[in-house]
């Protein structure tokens, strides 16, 4: 049995992964472009509603309130053409490299073996797709559903303490803006970890397809690589054994990449001159 590796390697999508974070973050700033619109109706409410007021059902009107921005956000909802059309650009990134580097080895690229039909290759396509998307947007979700709990919280603290309107909409501004770069940073963590995990299991699956059993590990040599996947630069894992953390690709923003491992005699083509490594 000949083992061997491409000499051209597998490339990890980074220019996806900035260009998702740039959309999920302008997504995330728009809302809280929209919370910072309704800051003096935040303002009437609590100046009318504080402790020292004879305004009645304070926390119904707060619900109400609160009710009425959350139809007006709609985070995940307008995320969504991003998150679906992210979904499209990665498949075709995967394709297109795993193309690239068995055509540069075989001279054309590698024929599947295989016992996928193209009904069940489309059936797995579509659920890596649907558990991605939904992943994505419960996770976009969450931003949103976490900024309107602590500002509902924000605001009943404030009617319980009293200040003027001025020094209360400064306040209210400065929290607001405070909240949107916390969250602005937790969409770019949700963004290029989302593009990693999905890289990951496109990679998987177009291997394992093509009857490839083992990958190298290859890390993207730069500050931001983990110890631990340093040190599996260049190891050999089977698709079936993946490492304590996972596979390429599923640990916490991992931008780790399988350069598939080709059996030459299982292949049944033989390798250009020049163009792999053998595996030790």
């Amino acid at each position: 049995m000949t083992q061997i590796v491409a000499k051209k390697k597998i490339r990890y999508p980074m220019a996806l992964e900035r260009q998702y974070s740039k959309e999920i973050v302008s997504c995330v700033n728009d809302m809280f472009d929209i919370i910072k619109s309704r800051v003096p109706a935040m303002v009437r409410l609590i100046k009318k509603h504080n402790l020292h007021s004879d305004a009645d059902d304070d926390n119904e009107a707060l619900d109400d309130f609160m009710e009425k921005l959350a139809a007006l956000l709609l985070l995940a909802r307008k995320s969504k053409k991003y998150v679906t059309a992210m979904y499209k650009k990665v498949k075709l990134h995967n394709e297109a490299q795993f193309k690239a580097v068995t055509k540069s080895v075989f001279g054309r690229p590698l024929a599947f073996k295989d016992v996928d039909t193209a009904v069940k290759q489309q059936r797995i396509l579509s659920q890596i797709e649907n558990m991605w998307v939904r992943e994505n947007l419960d996770l976009i979700s969450s931003i949103e559903a976490e900024t309107l709990r602590k500002l509902r919280w924000e605001l009943s603290q404030r009617i319980v303490a009293t200040a003027g309107d001025e020094s209360l909409k400064t306040a209210l501004t400065d929290y607001i803006e405070n909240q949107a770069r916390i969250e602005r940073n937790r969409a770019v963590l949700i963004a290029s970890d989302q593009v990693g995990k999905l890289n990951g299991r496109l990679m998987r699956y177009e291997q394992q397809r093509a009857g490839i059993t083992h990958y190298r590990w290859e890390t993207m040599q730069d500050s931001r690589v983990r110890p631990t996947h340093r040190e599996r630069q260049g190891e050999i894992f089977s698709w079936n054994e993946p490492p304590s953390d996972g596979h390429p690709g599923e640990a916490i923003r991992c931008r780790c990449v399988a350069d598939p491992v080709f059996d030459t005699a299982e292949i049944g083509v033989e390798p250009e001159a020049n163009t792999y490594a053998y595996v030790a």
